[in-house]
């Protein structure tokens, strides 16, 4: 059973299929996993979990992937450029 909902998944992938839905007010935001849709939603519960470790710095995000982009902003790291 665990292999079919894996499946499931990752047909929606494929299918642009969004049926995890956000019940926050004013909110579109629509997801292909449940775990997409819980991670959503901390930017409403204001579940900011994953905090900046330089002593100076207040940072926090609700995401670990926002907490390392914004870490490179502390070590002047630019990975990516634009071509324009």
């Amino acid at each position: 059973a665990a292999q079919g909902n894996h499946l499931a998944e990752h047909k929606r992938t494929h299918s642009n299929e969004r049926p995890f839905s956000c019940d926050a007010p004013g909110c579109e935001f629509r997801g292909s996993k449940s775990s997409i849709l819980k991670m959503h939603t901390r930017v409403h519960g204001r579940e900011w979990i994953f905090v900046c470790d330089a002593p100076w710095c207040e940072h926090r995000a609700a995401q670990a992937s926002h907490l390392v982009e914004h870490k490179r902003t502390h070590r002047g790291e630019r990975p990516y450029a634009c071509d324009a």
